[in-house]
């Protein structure tokens, strides 16, 4: 207990709670100001093009994989900043999960430790499944 009465958990927990809402909207900002800018270099670069519909084209294959998507974010490239925008909004709530994981590791809670280790094992196989096949 502290001086004011509240238990050292609960001050934890509320700088928690004050801390996780930055991580969240940090993520989120990063994320739209990557494919943000992502959008405006292709538009400079691009904006002129006609575009032909009837006919599909896929992805580049360099913007398939993680390691590419930063290999063409490097080079400035509009598409691979959009990517890398996607990519921090889905690590956005892993990177929420994981700073709770180690709060709660670190305040020796183990039924929300487990919890968590759950929920984030959920997410990280949910992300990876289509690796797997």
């Amino acid at each position: 207990m502290t001086d004011d009465g509240m238990s050292l958990k609960t001050g934890r927990s509320s700088w928690m709670d004050a801390v996780i809402p930055y991580i969240l909207r940090g993520g989120v900002f990063l994320a739209a100001a990557l494919a943000g800018l992502g959008g405006v270099l292709m538009l400079a670069r691009h904006g002129l093009q006609k575009m032909d519909f009837s006919v599909f084209h896929g992805e580049a294959s360099e913007l398939i994989s993680i390691g590419g998507i930063f290999k063409a974010s490097a080079g400035l490239s509009g598409e691979g900043l959009i990517m890398l925008g996607v990519l921090c909004l889905i690590a956005t709530p892993i990177a929420r999960v994981i700073f709770s994981l180690l709060v709660y590791v670190s305040q020796k809670d183990r039924i929300y430790s487990v919890v968590t280790s759950i929920v984030l094992l959920v997410l990280l196989s949910s992300l990876f499944s289509g690796y797997i096949r």
